[in-house]
C-alpha cells in the first residue's frame, strides 16, 4: 500500500511528469486511477536482488531487477540516467552523511527525519551502512568505475558530506556556466 501522504504529494507535485515508480505499487496505482498507464514506468527492485558492493557490479538493465545500492541514487537514479542516455551526472545533495556521531543524537536529512519507520534507518542501521568503513562507500566506487568504463561522467557538486569517490565541482561554477550559456544562446 502507497503511503498516502507521498501520494497526494506526487499527485500535485507530478502531474504532467512521467513517473518511474516501483513495480509492487504498479497494480494498485493504475487500478485506483492514481496515475494513467502511458505516465509511468515501474521498476522490479524485488528478489532476486543483489548489493552491489558484494556483486562488485551494477545492473543497468531496467528490464530487470534492480540492484540494492543502500540508497535510492544507486539503486533507481544512477540506472534510470543511463537509461536516459546522460552522459554527465551531477550529484548534488548528496553527502552521505546522516550525522551519526551518537545513537540519540539528531540525525540530518532532507526532510523530516522522525517520518522514517523502517530498521534500516535505526542508529545500528545506519551505522552498518553509512560508517566511513560502510558498504556504502564501496558501492560507490564500483558504481565509479562502471560508469567510467560505460563513458558517464559523475561529478560530486555537494558542498561538504564525506563522499569523496567521484570528482567534485562547485555547484554554483556547473550552474553558473550553464545559465550563462543558455542566457548567451537566447541572444
Amino acid at each position: 500500500m502507497a503511503n498516502p501522504d507521498w501520494l497526494s504529494q506526487m499527485k500535485a507535485k507530478g502531474a504532467g511528469s512521467h513517473k518511474f515508480l516501483s513495480y509492487p505499487f504498479r497494480d494498485q496505482l493504475l487500478r485506483d486511477g492514481v496515475f494513467s498507464p502511458n505516465e509511468c514506468d515501474f521498476l522490479l527492485f524485488d528478489r532476486p536482488k543483489y548489493q552491489v558492493d558484494i556483486r562488485g557490479d551494477i545492473n543497468l538493465d531496467l528490464t530487470m531487477p534492480m540492484d540494492d545500492g543502500y540508497t535510492g541514487i544507486v539503486t533507481f537514479c544512477l540506472p534510470l540516467a543511463h537509461y536516459m542516455g546522460i552522459s554527465e551526472i551531477y550529484l548534488v545533495g548528496c553527502d552521505c552523511d546522516y550525522g551519526l556521531s551518537a545513537p540519540d543524537s539528531p540525525k540530518s536529512y532532507f526532510y523530516d527525519f522522525s517520518q522514517h519507520k523502517t530498521t534500516t534507518t535505526s542508529y545500528e542501521g545506519l551505522m552498518r551502512v553509512w560508517a566511513d568503513d560502510g558498504p556504502i562507500f564501496k558501492t560507490y566506487e564500483v558504481v565509479r568505475k562502471r560508469f567510467e568504463h560505460e563513458g558517464i561522467k559523475i561529478i560530486n557538486c555537494t558542498d561538504g558530506g564525506r563522499l569523496e569517490v567521484f570528482p567534485r565541482a562547485r555547484f554554483e561554477d556547473v550552474v553558473g556556466s550553464q545559465v550563462m550559456s543558455v542566457s548567451h544562446d537566447a541572444f
